[in-house]
């Protein structure tokens, strides 16, 4: 998902497939970019600077062809997916995921691997893109197969084969939470609850892992990894319920409307292949836990509440 800067209803969905890169307006599905030369096999989306202007950037990876990923800098104004580069990091990916976060004036490239993780950071220079070699950040038997950047912290959260999430934080691996699911096909990261003064039980935030062979959404706490309980999206008026998916997205934000407070997002495997969203607080209200107020993506500073003020202006005579 990507946010607009300022107009919650025109933030956009994205996907990538055999088609290339299509992306929608969330509230109302109208198809707003397609960057259809390539067939991809996933996408990820990041954040640089702050605020209003912060500037937004996707990373795609290619099914095949010479070039693994393109990169894409998303205009704030028109959402237009601008060219900024390819880049081919050498080494095969079967299949497995990656995720784009920010790290000050970079953005960071995580790929899971069979190992375990590595990541390469990419600098914005007025000229294009500047990569370092990729660095082993990680070290897990099996590998990971899927990933998500938190970026309160810049810590990124990986799911291995076996369900297990891990933690990964300047090159240190730490168990979260074993999940039990025994097909993990995506992991997402939503925050909430960030403003100042607000209750515990409603910060910071939860990690979501989806088993692909049921489309069953397993939801834990993020600081401490403890179960939240699961969901699955059910049959709504002439739409089926989800059966399978092959990939989840979550987008913590304001999307607009009934995605006030952030959304879920299905690739359900069936012959439409279709994007099936879900509004976040439909989900946490279908597990009877607290949601803080969503985190803005652009903004991760914490929001104190304004006091009552009156202001009153007395003019001598």
């Amino acid at each position: 998902m990507w946010s607009h800067p300022t107009l919650p209803f025109n933030g956009l969905v994205i996907a990538a497939g055999e088609a290339g890169l299509v992306a929608w307006n969330i509230e109302d599905g109208t198809e707003v970019v397609r960057n259809d030369h390539s067939p991809l096999d996933g996408v990820s989306v990041a954040y640089l600077g702050s605020g209003t202007q912060a500037q937004g950037y996707a990373a795609a990876r290619t099914a095949g062809g010479e070039a693994d990923y393109i990169f894409y800098e998303i205009d704030n104004v028109s959402r237009e997916f601008n060219f900024l580069s390819t880049a081919s990091f050498g080494e095969g990916h079967e299949g497995r995921g990656f995720c784009l976060g920010g790290n000050g004036d970079a953005l960071v490239l995580h790929e899971m691997t069979q190992t375990g993780s590595r990541s390469t950071n990419i600098v914005i220079n007025p000229g294009g893109l500047a990569f370092s070699e990729p660095v082993a950040t990680g070290t897990h038997k099996g590998g990971f197969t899927h990933c998500a950047v938190d970026e309160l912290n810049g810590a990124t959260v990986a799911v291995s084969a076996l369900g297990e999430v891990y933690r990964i934080e300047n090159g240190s691996l730490s168990l979260l939470v074993s999940t039990g699911v025994s097909n993990p096909a995506g992991i997402g990261l939503a925050l909430n609850g960030l403003a100042d003064e607000m209750p515990e039980d409603q910060c910071c935030g939860q990690i979501a892992v989806l088993d692909g062979a049921s489309a069953v959404i397993h939801l834990f706490d993020r600081e401490d990894g403890h179960a939240l309980g699961a969901v699955r999206m059910a049959a709504s008026f002439d739409v089926e319920a989800v059966a399978s998916a092959s990939a989840l997205g979550i987008g913590y934000g304001n999307f607009g409307a009934v995605y006030r407070d952030g959304l879920v997002a299905l690739a359900t495997e069936d012959q439409d292949s279709a994007l099936r969203l879900a509004p976040f607080n439909g989900v946490m209200d279908a597990l009877a836990q607290p949601l803080g107020e969503t985190a803005n993506p652009r903004d991760l500073t914490p929001q104190g509440e304004e006091g009552f003020v009156i202001d009153v202006e007395i003019v001598k005579p």
